[in-house]
Formats: structure tokens, C-alpha cells, sequence
């Protein structure tokens, strides 16, 4: 027989295997990856006469990618003849990408893990700041991007992906790296994976001040307190550890 080295999932597959020599009575057995092929769900197998067993699929998955053999037994002899059948599986995701928000310093880890037979391959592309929206450019991966290369926003931090799996980590995030993020997870079966991750890159709250004032006792003081950082900011103000009225 011979086996069709690679399908796509969801085809049909019928194999013979046919016995060109040899006494009757024969006994014909099919085996997947060592096992009783019929013991792989959706495996048919069929005698179609006293020297052929045929071996179908209606539908492929990709469990019923391996080593197909036939065996034909005889009173004084044993036989087998073996190939391989690789199901090619469009991509599909492991991890089903999502938005992402960090705080300003942190490292963010954008997600867009996916699957498939061949193992997909996932390119990234960010949109430029300024740009219009639904434009996007490559990310070099593995690459600092502040000498104008990879997204050339200056934005002076590393991009690698990481475990080889689609993971996109930015390192120590400023604002300068928020944005539309768009994963591609190809693998040359069907039309692709594609995803749009938005990253952003929350400022923490910072205080600024007068400092110390010296006042002559009588005279009115104003001393004033500035809050920045993304919103919402809640203000609280203390005297010698002890909460005030910020009205008084």
C-alpha cells in the first residue's frame, strides 16, 4: 500500500493493503502506532476480499497522525508492510489573546499562542503612534528599538519573544510603547490566526510639593500639594500622621 505522506484535517483517506504473495488462510491487521488501527476513533477498517483490508477515514483529525501497518500472518510466516500519515491542522489558539495593561516600569507580556501541524509561526506588528489606525509595522523581535530600528518610536527598550511561542515580552514599559499590537499565527494550512492586543501603560501617582515653609506666626500660609498620574487620583492630606479636613 502506500500511504499519503500529509492531509489536511477534515479530508477523506482510504488505504488497501493488498497480500501479492502467499497461502491462504492469511490474516490481515492494521495498526496505528502499534495498536489495533480500529481503536483510533474514526478508523474503518474493511476486508474487501480474502487478500486485501482496507483502511478508512471519513474525516481527518489530528489523532490519526502516525505509522499505519499492515500485517499479514500465515501458519508459518509474518509479514508488514508500514507508512506515515501527517495531518495538516490549521493554526488555532492555545492561549486566546488579550488586552493588556501594565504599570509604567513593568514588564508586559502580550500572549498569542497558537497551534497547528506544521507548528505555526507568529509574527508581530504594532501600530505607530500618530499613525492611522489599521496601519501596522513590523516588530523586530529580539531587537532594542532605540537607535530607530524595530518600530523606530525611540522607545529605547528591549522586544524578544520568548519560550518560542508566540510570546511577545516588552521590557520596563513606558508610555511610548501603548498601543494596537496585531499577532499572525500562519502555518501555510487555511487562511491564518490573527489577533489585535491593546497595551497599555498605566503611570503610578507621583507627589510634588513646596517642601518646608517657614512662616511668621499670624500670617496666612497656602501650601500646595501637586498629584500626577493616570486618573482616577484620590488626595488625602495629614498633620503629624493624623488625617485633615482638606476643606479646613
Amino acid at each position: 500500500f502506500t500511504m499519503p505522506e500529509s492531509l489536511w484535517a477534515g479530508s477523506r483517506v482510504a488505504v488497501q493493503c493488498l497480500v501479492v504473495q502467499g497461502d491462504p488462510p492469511v490474516t490481515l491487521t492494521w495498526l496505528h502506532n502499534g495498536n489495533p488501527a480500529t481503536a483510533t476513533p474514526g478508523v474503518i477498517v474493511m476486508p474487501l476480499g480474502q487478500f486485501v483490508l482496507a483502511l478508512f477515514i471519513e474525516r481527518l483529525q489530528p489523532q490519526h497522525s502516525g505509522n499505519y501497518t499492515c500485517q499479514a500472518s500465515t501458519p508459518s510466516a509474518t509479514a508488514s508492510h508500514s507508512g506515515t500519515l501527517s495531518v495538516h491542522v490549521p493554526p488555532r489558539w492555545v492561549v486566546e489573546p488579550h488586552d493588556v495593561s501594565v504599570t509604567r516600569g513593568e514588564d508586559a507580556v502580550l500572549t498569542c499562542q497558537a497551534t497547528g501541524y506544521p507548528e505555526p509561526t507568529v509574527t508581530w506588528r504594532r501600530t505607530r503612534p500618530g499613525s492611522d489606525k489599521g496601519v501596522y509595522n513590523n516588530v523586530d523581535v529580539g531587537l532594542s528599538v532605540g537607535m530607530g530600528v524595530g518600530m523606530g518610536v525611540g522607545m529605547g527598550v528591549p522586544i524578544s519573544r520568548t519560550w518560542n511561542n508566540g510570546t511577545l515580552l516588552v521590557g520596563a514599559a513606558t508610555e511610548e510603547v501603548e498601543g494596537s499590537y496585531l499577532c499572525e499565527a500562519t502555518n501555510g494550512v487555511g487562511a491564518g490566526l490573527s489577533a489585535i492586543i491593546n497595551l497599555q501603560v498605566h503611570a503610578p501617582p507621583a507627589v510634588s510639593g513646596d517642601g518646608s515653609v517657614e512662616v511668621r506666626r499670624g500670617d496666612n500660609v497656602k501650601l500646595q500639594c501637586e498629584a500626577r498620574g493616570d486618573a482616577p487620583i484620590s488626595l488625602t492630606v495629614a498633620k503629624d500622621g493624623k488625617s485633615l479636613d482638606t476643606n479646613d
